[in-house]
């Protein structure tokens, strides 16, 4: 809305932008789609499936909640270092 309103303020607006985080996103889901073209998210899905699977019915919803908040955790790990 801002340059629609005034569009000779453009510099003004461009020094507001948060450009390390629009930077960080912009790699993260290049980096997504690299590991994504090498089949490594399909297999990491796979194996947690199987994972799961493996678990007696009554406790796999338990077991996917530990096993999805323990992934989480190490791919956090990896992506923030």
């Amino acid at each position: 809305m801002t340059l629609v309103a005034r569009p000779h303020d453009i510099e003004s607006v461009l020094h507001k932008v948060e450009w390390s985080t629009l930077l960080f996103f912009m790699t993260l889901f290049v980096m997504l789609e690299g590991l994504s073209e090498l089949g490594l998210v399909a297999f990491i899905g796979e194996s947690i499936g199987k994972l799961i699977e493996a678990v007696p019915e009554g406790g796999r919803l338990i077991a996917a909640l530990n096993i999805m908040v323990w992934v989480r955790e190490h791919c956090m790990c990896i992506v923030t270092h």
